[in-house]
């Protein structure tokens, strides 16, 4: 999917083969150096370069952009393949931001984002894309967005699981809530949905998710 940029780009592109760790270190050593690196990597590949993402991107403090691609379920890929695991060890990282664009147009509003952040972010998105979901409003800062208003409750998803929500919310008069910055959370929208019931639905490992990280926010805050 990079060849044309590379074609146009020959200066500004390196494919570092099948080297997780080593491109995810080089960088962090291009952003150390005044560069504003983009990295594109399998969520299922990334957890090969844990060690990097941690001590020479998020100790470092250094602009590095992770576009994570395959994140989420990825069906007929098989086991080794499943995105399931990256939001988890994500989530953990000092000064980490974590997003998740529900489409492509919202994709290109958070590389914006990116491009003029002095932050290390995290960039997941399924594989194959997804369908145009319009919201209230499309990415601009670190909050969340409704997808739907109701009057019973909150749905609380991301990504590609907002298709399946908007069926399960208009049977029910639930509310969706897009919550595309998986880190940090959009705690006024938490505070504001606290009194109605609440569910989280997510392609991801229970440990780590963004139920755990709901449920621990809404203990520490009694």
């Amino acid at each position: 999917g990079l060849k044309e940029f590379s074609r146009k780009y020959p200066q500004r592109f390196y494919d570092t083969g099948i080297a997780e760790q080593h491109a995810l270190a080089m960088a962090g050593g291009l952003a150390k150096g005044g560069m504003k690196p983009y990295v594109v990597i399998y969520s299922t590949f990334l957890q090969r370069g844990f060690d990097q993402i941690f001590h020479d991107i998020c100790l470092q403090e250094v602009p590095v952009t992770i576009c994570i691609d395959h994140a989420g379920l990825a069906g007929e890929d098989g086991a080794t393949h499943q995105g399931i695991y990256d939001l988890g060890f994500l989530r953990s990282m000092p000064g980490l931001i974590v997003l998740q664009p529900r489409d492509t147009e919202e994709f290109a509003h958070m590389l914006k984002y990116a491009s003029k952040s002095d932050k290390a972010i995290a960039i997941r998105y399924p594989k194959g894309g997804a369908p145009v979901i319009k919201g209230e409003n499309y990415f601009r800062d670190l909050t969340w967005d409704y997808i739907k208003r109701g009057n019973k409750g909150t749905i609380l998803t991301f990504g590609g699981c907002i298709q399946n929500a908007l069926t399960i919310a208009n049977e029910l008069d639930l509310s969706i809530v897009d919550a595309r910055t998986l880190k940090p959370f959009d705690t006024d929208v938490l505070n504001s949905i606290s009194s109605k019931p609440i569910v989280v639905i997510e392609d991801n490992v229970g440990v780590g998710g963004l139920c755990e990280g709901v449920l621990r926010y809404y203990s520490d805050n009694k």
